[in-house]
């Protein structure tokens, strides 16, 4: 038995670690009411640092409000205002807090002396005025002159209608600012000089409003590389050439909005930059994709969820770089009656060597794949079926399909054939979570090392010898999930073969280990391939000159 003295002393030894982690020590700030005093790390790098944070919250009094205190205390890095009783900040709040680089007040009304921030130019590069009911005028000369200033959150100010006004920015000479968002601002109308003023600005946030389309505010914004008009649920259209001027556009999501139409010019100027376009829950219909085909470095679409429910052979033609596409949850109802997405065995014609990860989810499919489509598409990687209606995986379900990962979650599956793998090859990962599956002896009719993961969680598994023998024998690489019958509920499957119990019922002395699996990715044998075809090449050259 250990004396108490020996506990303490280990206490002793314990504490200082506890409160040197840096999330972990909250304190009253001293000198200032309703504010705590903590530390975070900064992330960013690695965890490896941390910095000082003072949070304000509730009844605060400005007449003893004083940050002095702190001036010099040099790894205080952020100050957080939020719903407190403040309704002012003057000019001499922050002085002495040259050291200051976040800035957060949300969540009240508050006038801002056009000073306030002077004392805070020198290193503040992120502020957050949310929800301070700053947009009577829109008049932001506090920030003016932050010269250093990164990233700028406007979220939650506004009154619908709102109509954001004219050279807002202007005058304040933001030059640094690379992210700035406007999200849940009620925006009904923004002025086409609305978001002068920020040259380099690269990140725009214009989700949660009310915009019928693109704003041509955004012409100004030579730089930009990500536009974000997400949940804007009266965008119903995209006009010619919305996005000319913008040239380094990479990323653009009008998803979760009214959107049916978009002009065949539309994303003219962006051919040599746009990789990135979402265009899920929507209301499109046109299953050509006209305004898309000229957009040579596009390599991932997400037209989720819309009205799509044709897809054509020349739908694809000209998606030279489209390495990723999500046509998942595709219905529509015409003259009463539902339609579903169906594919034609030429649907991804033009994508046939390119295409690396396909999304059709939730299609309503319920006895098949459309193989014939999906065995044209010879680099696939990633196929994700999950959220369909299929209940059996009968003989040959995946012929034809050369994915290495292959995803049909949350379905009602309960019988999977013994036969249904037989043309995978080697290494490939399935994953059956929440499904209905309760026999998993098909896996000792599969060739050993076919599974390089079999993930079942979720399953209602019942754990006969069957279960053991294939945990015991290491057929599959890594396989997840657990037992759901009486004997072993809540065992982990890939383990069970260990436990006493699980040797007494079966034989498991007759079970002949894999001790390893071994796969080659697809780069490491185009690489093997190259070697080979230099190697011969070079063998033949040297025997012509012989």
């Amino acid at each position: 038995m250990k004396s108490v003295m020996q506990y303490i002393v280990a206490w002793l030894f314990i504490l200082p670690c506890i409160l040197l982690d840096k999330g972990a020590l909250s304190i009253a700030c001293e000198g200032l009411q309703s504010c705590d005093c903590r530390r975070e790390r900064d992330w960013l790098q690695d965890g490896s640092d941390s910095y000082g944070v003072i949070e304000c919250e509730g009844d605060m009094d400005m007449t003893s409000f004083n940050f002095s205190w702190y001036s010099k205390k040099t790894d205080l890095q952020e100050i957080i205002f939020t719903n407190t009783s403040i309704r002012s900040i003057g000019k001499n709040v922050f002085n002495g807090m040259k050291q200051i680089k976040t800035l957060k007040i949300q969540n009240q009304t508050i006038k801002i002396h056009a000073d306030a921030f002077a004392p805070l130019g020198d290193n503040l590069e992120h502020v957050s005025l949310i929800n301070i009911n700053i947009s009577r005028d829109w008049k932001l000369d506090y920030l003016k002159h932050l010269e250093n200033l990164e990233t700028l959150y406007l979220d939650k100010n506004g009154q619908y209608p709102e109509h954001f006004p004219k050279h807002v920015f202007r005058n304040i000479s933001l030059t640094s600012l690379k992210h700035l968002s406007l999200r849940y601002c009620k925006i009904a109308i923004m002025t086409r000089e609305g978001l002068e003023g920020l040259p380099n600005l690269e990140v725009l946030d214009l989700s949660h409003n009310y915009l019928p389309t693109v704003p041509d505010a955004i012409i100004q914004l030579r730089k930009l590389r990500k536009l974000n008009l997400s949940f804007n649920k009266r965008l119903i259209y995209v006009h010619d050439y919305a996005f000319k001027p913008l040239k380094y556009l990479e990323e653009i999501d009008i998803s979760n909005t009214d959107l049916s139409t978009i002009s065949e010019f539309a994303f003219y100027g962006l051919e040599n930059s746009l990789t990135n376009l979402h265009l899920h829950h929507a209301l499109l219909q046109d299953g050509h994709f006209h305004s898309m085909k000229e957009l040579k470095r596009l390599k991932f679409i997400d037209i989720s969820y819309n009205r799509i429910v044709e897809i054509h052979n020349t739908s694809f033609e000209g998606f030279v770089a489209l390495d990723e596409l999500d046509i998942s949850g595709q219905s529509d109802i015409k003259d009463g009656v539902p339609y579903k997405l169906g594919f034609i065995d030429s649907v991804f014609k033009g994508v046939e060597r390119k295409l690396k990860i396909l999304h059709i989810r939730d299609l309503g499919m319920d006895s098949s794949l459309p193989l014939g489509a999906l065995k044209s598409l010879q680099r696939l990687e990633t196929l994700d079926a999950s959220m369909n209606k299929f209940t059996e995986i009968y003989e040959e379900f995946f012929y034809g399909i050369k994915a290495k990962n292959i995803y049909l979650t949350d379905m009602e599956i309960s019988s999977i054939s013994n036969f249904a793998f037989e043309n995978l090859r080697p290494g490939v990962s399935i994953y059956f979570d929440r499904n209905n599956v309760t026999n998993i002896s098909f896996v000792l009719d599969t060739p050993i090392c076919l599974f390089k993961k079999l993930s079942l969680t979720g399953n209602p598994i019942t754990c006969e010898c069957d279960v053991i023998e294939i945990a015991a024998t290491n057929r599959v690489s890594d396989i997840v999930g657990t037992c759901a019958d009486n004997f072993y509920r809540g065992e982990n499957i890939k383990t069970i073969h260990e436990m006493d119990i699980a040797k007494v019922n079966c034989d498991t002395k007759g079970y002949k280990k894999i001790t390893h699996c071994s796969y080659i990715n697809s780069a490491a044998c185009t690489l093997i391939n190259l070697y080979l075809c230099v190697t011969y090449t070079m063998f033949s050259m040297f025997y012509l000159f012989l």
